[in-house]
């Protein structure tokens, strides 16, 4: 079996660096994405792979994650072809800073000033 590279090269010769979807001409970077996706069985062989745009790619994944995730809420990653959901950003909680005195402020100003 080929290896992933010679394998997208293989399929960037063959699709003419053309996007399968959308027709633009790729250039620069550009994604080797599954007709069959793994995870329905999908195998890493030159039949079952097609040249895609990152947009159009993107896209796909969506659809298919949200496809996957039957109704639930997530975000799309992918590692190593497979689409992970990402873990929610956490919310730090504000800190308001305590208010300085103006004779605070005014040493500080000093300081700057007239140096240390």
């Amino acid at each position: 079996m080929p290896s992933w590279r010679t394998l997208r090269s293989q399929v960037y010769e063959r699709d003419k660096g053309i996007c399968r979807d959308c027709g633009v001409a790729l250039k620069g970077r550009w994604d080797c994405a599954h007709k069959t996706p793994r995870y329905q069985g999908g195998k890493d062989t030159l039949d079952n792979l097609k040249a895609k745009c990152p947009s159009c790619h993107l896209s796909e994944t969506k659809a298919e994650a949200g496809h996957r995730s039957a109704g639930k809420k997530t975000t799309v990653a992918t590692l190593h072809g497979q689409v992970v959901p990402r873990k929610k950003k956490r919310k730090w909680p504000s800190r308001k800073l305590p208010k300085r005195s103006d004779e605070w402020v005014r040493k500080i100003q000093e300081r700057i000033e007239h140096g240390p």
